[in-house]
């Protein structure tokens, strides 16, 4: 035989012991080849993940595979199919929701887990009339939570009739609906059901008289101000103050002798978001209270607010004496002193206390919420560990995941491209599960080989959502191997 001959022969046989046709790896052949793989296996939490990446894709091209899975006898799968109609959103979708009320008679709570994959404003209105209607008030009060899904004109009908519910928690709820969105829904019932309920319910309305409030509240304030009920009137106060009214912030000073942090938190928020100059020395003085609670409270605050001038008061704070006061003092100071602000922060994310990486969690995602600076991203990551040296971060595992979804949620792109790209190499399946999942609904981009190498992933719900974020890229069959890192 030629030397041209055998080598024809030799290619034959590899290509017969690797599989003629095979596909490249991390091509969209490779990644429909996992996803009938998962939709076809024997471990029912493996279809289940691969009918829901499929409904999240609205691809049609496994519709053989689900119909043969209109049988499976696991619930989870079945849900899977349920979410995959109702996101497709054919002509059996109001069937199907009238189904689902029905079906969840009684334990309304269940039908809020599908309003995130309902884009239908009819459907989802029907899911949440049905949840208002439920005798569990808390549930009455995640249905008005899940408003923010809603069309504004279902968000009007919701304020409306959880305005006139008989528990104030869940006029609480209502109330907030309509004041964020800003519905005009009666005004005065609004007012009345922010200013009623516990301690805590009265601090949490100062905040939202004073982020939606408008000139109309201000008289109704000050008549609140002289309300016998301490608290209402520390509410009140702290809303003027908010707001920009005469005096009202020197007023708040009246209550830094005491030692109720119910009443003190108001004072500190206000104080902390307002832009009256009397409100500087104040801050200070609130931080500096003999109070750990109340520290807590205002450092957290000072945290989880917009970057301000008065962050510069957290620096004298760095080693308070309550390392959950040191911790929010930190995040506030990120911007002013970043290398010793982020040395506590990582301490953090390696110490042993969760309920402190918890506060720091809140904090920088608040922080980041509303400003979106490179400070506290920063933080997240460390959070998140996503940086080298984060350490043990990954060991809390619940911390790390807030923290990316918090940086998944940003309003940077580049910056969630980032944290998706460096996720995916992530020792904790669930950061790259998050990840994957996140590629697959467009709110990153495709890095490229880091995502090829998750679509071999030893878990199979990894591997699914790393298949489904390679199908969802309309380009070339061939993946892209230059990673946005």
């Amino acid at each position: 035989m030629s030397p041209a001959g055998f080598a024809l022969v030799v290619c034959a046989l590899v290509v017969a012991a690797c599989g003629e046709g095979k596909p490249a790896p991390g091509s969209r052949g490779h990644a429909e080849a996992t996803m009938r793989e998962a939709l076809a296996s024997p471990d029912a939490a493996a279809r289940a993940a691969a009918v829901d990446a499929v409904g999240r894709l609205r691809a049609t091209q496994f519709d053989d595979a689900l119909t043969r899975l209109e049988s499976d006898a696991d619930p989870r799968v079945q849900a899977a199919l349920d979410a995959t109609r109702l996101r497709r959103l054919d002509a059996r979708t109001p069937a199907l929701v009238a189904q689902l009320v029905e079906g969840l008679r009684g334990r309304e709570a269940g039908l809020l887990a599908w309003l995130p994959v309902v884009p239908d404003d009819a459907s989802r209105a029907a899911l949440l009339d049905a949840a208002l209607s439920a005798r569990d008030p808390q549930t009455r009060v995640a249905a008005l939570v899940g408003a923010d899904l809603a069309a504004s004109t279902t968000q009007r009908a919701l304020s409306t009739r959880g305005l006139k519910d008989d528990d104030p928690v869940v006029r609480a709820a209502a109330a907030r609906v309509a004041w964020t969105n800003d519905l005009g829904v009666e005004r005065a019932r609004t007012l009345q059901a922010l200013l009623e309920g516990s301690a805590d319910r009265k601090a949490e309305a100062a905040a939202q008289l004073a982020d939606h409030g408008d000139t109309w509240t201000v008289p109704a304030l000050y008549a609140a101000a002289a309300d016998p009920d301490g608290v209402v009137a520390d509410v009140a106060r702290a809303a003027l103050c908010r707001l920009g009214a005469p005096g009202a912030c020197a007023q708040l000073e009246a209550v830094f002798g005491l030692r109720d942090a119910a009443r003190l938190g108001p004072a500190a928020i206000a104080l902390v978001r307002s832009t009256d100059p009397v409100a500087t020395p104040l801050v200070q003085s609130v931080l500096s209270h003999p109070e750990a609670e109340v520290r807590v409270l205002a450092a957290c605050a000072l945290a989880e607010a917009p970057p301000s001038s008065h962050d510069v008061l957290a620096l004298r704070h760095l080693q308070d004496a309550d390392p959950r006061a040191r911790a929010c003092a930190a995040v506030a100071a990120l911007g002013v002193a970043e290398t010793e602000a982020l040395a506590i922060v990582r301490a953090a994310a390696r110490g042993s206390n969760p309920s402190l990486r918890a506060a720091l969690v809140q904090a920088l995602q608040a922080r980041h919420k509303s400003s979106a600076d490179a400070a506290s991203a920063l933080g997240l990551r460390v959070l998140a560990g996503l940086e080298d040296d984060a350490g043990g971060a990954l060991e809390d595992v619940e911390a790390a995941v807030s923290a990316l979804n918090a940086l998944l949620a940003s309003r940077e792109v580049a910056l969630r491209d980032a944290a998706a790209a460096r996720a995916l190499e992530s020792a904790a399946p669930e950061l790259r599960l998050l990840a994957a999942l996140a590629i697959s609904e467009g709110h990153a981009a495709d890095p490229g080989s880091a995502l090829t190498r998750v679509m071999n992933d030893p878990f199979v719900v990894v591997r699914v959502a790393a298949a489904s974020a390679r199908l969802r890229d309309s380009g070339d069959d061939e993946p892209n191997e230059d990673p946005q890192t």
